[in-house]
């Protein structure tokens, strides 16, 4: 893991970068999306299409939460572009359930990128302690989003005002994950307001499976100014 990528962790809560074989979901900061909310994209490599709306509304309600658990995370390539985001919008509930919620910039849908970036953070999550379910919802008219969650073991539990509600239990297994592994991890595309980009550097060959990076508070670099926000 490189100190570039332990600069974009979570200080406070120790949340990972979770690393698939073309990309890396880095937790997002409320520093990092308040800036994006009063339009400021420097800390940030944006792709084309990137950030619509559906994202600004997800950091609107995690700036309004206030709680740095529950933000999401970002879905970057190796080329340090931002190209969407995911997360479970708060994380599990007292009875164990949590929202599952992502989205891609237009010119990167029905490239995979969604398989590969929700597969991995569902695995994640329902490895979770108090993490049983995670619950999904979308258009009965988003056929796309029906199907990725049909090939990640998401069935149809309901139908409530118009949405398609889908659930996945933390002991049922996807039925079509796609392979994943470790890439030769780049400078992230995501940094605190004010911070200098640092230089690009990349670690070890490829090897399979899903690799999470953790991060502890005894291992982050990070400026006390920002720990202190």
């Amino acid at each position: 893991m490189s100190a570039a990528d332990r600069r974009i962790a979570d200080p406070g809560t120790a949340r990972p970068c979770i690393v698939t074989r073309r990309l890396v979901l880095a937790p997002i900061l409320l520093a990092v999306a308040r800036a994006i909310l009063a339009g400021d994209l420097s800390t940030v490599s944006a792709a084309p299409g990137w950030p619509h709306e559906e994202t600004l509304d997800g950091l609107r309600h995690d700036v309004a939460r206030g709680d740095e658990r529950g933000t999401g995370w970002f879905v970057r390539r190796h080329d340090g572009r931002v190209i969407g985001d995911c997360g479970w919008s708060g994380g599990p509930g007292p009875d164990g359930t949590a929202e599952l919620s992502y989205a891609l910039a237009a010119p990167f849908r029905r490239r995979g990128y969604a398989t590969e970036a929700v597969g991995a953070f569902a695995a994640w999550a329902l490895a979770r302690p108090g993490c049983a379910r995670l619950v999904a919802r979308v258009l009965a008219d988003n056929l796309a989003s029906r199907r990725l969650l049909d090939r990640l073991g998401f069935g149809l539990d309901g139908v409530a005002a118009g949405w398609l509600w889908y659930r996945r239990e933390a002991d049922e297994p996807a039925v079509d994950t796609p392979a994943l592994e470790t890439p030769a991890l780049e400078t992230p595309a995501v940094r605190t307001p004010g911070q200098r980009e640092p230089e690009r550097e990349r670690t070890s060959a490829p090897k399979r499976g899903l690799v999470v990076l953790p991060v502890s508070s005894s291992v982050m670099d990070w400026p006390a100014r920002q720990q202190g926000r």
